[in-house]
């Protein structure tokens, strides 16, 4: 495995292409869309959720994407314990989708999650740093999000970063839907 980058016993890795890494992203995944719909009251099935989860890390994949995980380290000699994930892709042209932002240029975040019992202590902090530094390594010139409008927590966090409000990039179905940009270079 690889060594954290972060402090007080949580890190954040990459996944790369590391099996056991990415069960634990897919446990992530699952956590996040089972608390998009009890909070939303929608399902993640309009991005062919369960698709990106068969293919992991799918469009997550390095050099032009990446998938990170947050650990937990745990007692001595048992494996560190997932509580946050978060993933960047790029923004590709999709037929026949609505993607009026696409640029080679351009990224897109995606499945930003911490787990309840570890928010408010920085994890989220920490993957959303790791994400931007990989998206800047990359020379991504800019980074979208879309989240609802219910997730006040993440949008502070999104706001605290730099992410300000954009014009609709996607086709993202959802009425409370609200879409970010940050400029990279």
């Amino acid at each position: 495995m690889q060594p954290f980058h972060g402090t007080s016993g949580v890190g954040v890795v990459a996944t790369n292409d590391n099996a056991a890494l990415l069960v634990m992203a897919a446990a992530m995944f699952r956590a996040y869309a089972g608390e998009v719909s009890a909070v939303c009251g929608v399902s993640l099935a309009h991005q062919s959720f369960e698709k990106e989860l068969r293919s992991l890390p799918g469009a997550f994949a390095a050099p032009h994407g990446g998938l990170w995980l947050a650990l937990q380290a745990s007692a001595e000699g048992t494996s560190p314990l997932p509580i946050g994930c978060i993933a960047i892709r790029p923004l590709f042209k999709l037929e026949g989708r609505f993607d009026p932002a696409y640029r080679p240029s351009s990224c897109e975040l995606k499945r930003m999650y911490v787990a309840p019992e570890s928010r408010k202590k920085g994890v989220g902090a920490l993957l959303l740093a790791e994400a931007l530094s990989m998206a800047s390594a990359v020379a991504y010139e800019t980074i979208y999000l879309d989240t609802s409008s219910t997730m006040h927590d993440a949008m502070r966090l999104y706001r605290g970063f730099g992410f300000v409000p954009c014009a609709r990039y996607n086709d993202d179905p959802m009425d409370d839907t609200l879409w970010f940009e940050k400029v990279l270079r």
